[in-house]
């Protein structure tokens, strides 16, 4: 058929055209493009580039004074990391990256690029460069292995002619839980540069009989926490997050004497900065152990997650989640992981609707 000869003469072509290039003196295949990456607040730059070559990276900081200057080389599959000490790289600085042995470059300046998370509206919003497209991704990896809902979504959003962007991703089923991961990535327009930024919804972490609270939170902001008994008010709470890396919080719980105040069950814990639902009632929890039956049981929150984790002093280990009863009650049995005996440690999480933490932890006895 007259189509097949058309076929045949396009093979035929390119097999001599492959047979040219290799034996033509002096004709060499393009070298693997150069990539760059950076992540906002981190002090590396990373990407790819040709086998077997050096990549000298310099980077400048807004006012142009150079917090890098390294050369690394490139590993089995062409990626490369360099990296600085102690200055990290934010938007506005200059990055330029050049291959020795090819001399292949790349210069850019970082753009500005935020993220930000809502737990209740399920909106991820930020700002970049107009115009451009940007990446966004949302993962709970893992999470199911403790029964939380576990997803690793990517949405593509272009921004407005502002630099501003969003998307709800309800629209998608996905419930923005607390300690959620959330990434946006802006990628130049050939996609050789790529620059990201990572932060978590906002979520928090409190044990009964302690002090001390973590979480994470949108960086450089203050989360102010006010905790109340019987409608009075018995101690504050205060953290700024880290600057990058997502916002780690921690803290202590004080009383107005500045002296650590610990959790009770029945403690109001109110930290609207968490959003509209970051109101909740330390439940009661009295965890309980059943040595002769191996099982654990508690009050968590109504219809709430519970989790249970019991730890042997040779380092026997149990674990079980499920969902409390309307009033809270739960009861795990682990009898078909491990003998619990008196000395073991207990722990039991009660997860609110959005992943906040009340946590226990005791000895069985």
């Amino acid at each position: 058929m007259f189509t097949l000869s058309l076929r045949q003469l396009a093979v035929g072509a390119l097999a001599s055209t492959l047979v040219l290039a290799m034996w033509a003196p002096g004709v060499m295949a393009a070298p693997r493009p150069l990539t760059v990456s950076v992540l906002i607040g981190d002090t590396c730059v990373t990407g790819t580039a040709r086998k077997n070559s050096f990549v000298k990276v310099v980077v400048r900081d807004p006012a142009g004074h150079v917090i890098l200057r390294e050369a690394g080389d490139t590993g089995t599959y062409g990626e490369w990391q360099v990296c600085g000490y102690g200055y990290p790289i934010l938007a506005g600085a200059k990055v330029r990256a050049t291959v020795f042995e090819t001399g292949q470059s790349r210069h850019f300046t970082v753009p500005k690029l935020t993220i930000d998370t809502d737990r209740v509206s399920e909106v991820v919003s930020g700002k970049a460069p107009a115009g451009s497209k940007v990446t966004l991704e949302v993962s709970t990896s893992g999470a199911s292995v403790v029964g939380l809902p576990e997803y690793d979504f990517f949405q593509h959003v272009v921004t407005a002619g502002n630099g501003t962007y969003s998307h709800d991703f309800s629209s998608d089923g996905i419930d923005l839980i607390g300690g959620t991961a959330a990434i946006a990535t802006w990628q130049s327009g050939s996609g050789a540069v790529k620059v990201w930024r990572q932060t978590y919804v906002p979520g928090l972490a409190v044990a009964i009989g302690e002090s001390r609270f973590s979480g994470v939170f949108k960086p450089n902001a203050h989360l102010g926490m006010v905790v109340s008994h019987n409608s009075n008010q018995v101690a504050t709470g205060d953290a700024v997050a880290d600057p990058f890396y997502g916002g780690q919080i921690a803290g202590e719980f004080v009383d107005a004497d500045t002296e650590p105040y610990a959790i009770q069950p029945g403690d109001l814990i109110e930290a609207p900065g968490l959003g509209s639902d970051g109101t909740f009632t330390v439940p009661k929890v009295a965890g309980t152990v059943n040595l002769a039956t191996d099982r654990v049981s508690g009050t968590c929150f109504a219809n709430g997650m519970y989790l249970v984790y019991v730890v042997g002093p040779q380092y026997e280990v149990g674990f079980d989640f499920g969902v409390a009863a309307p009033n809270g009650s739960f009861t795990a049995d682990l009898s078909y992981q491990l003998n619990i005996k008196k000395g073991f440690s207990v722990e039991i999480g009660c997860y609110t609707s959005n992943a906040d933490l009340v946590a226990q932890i005791f000895t069985a006895h």
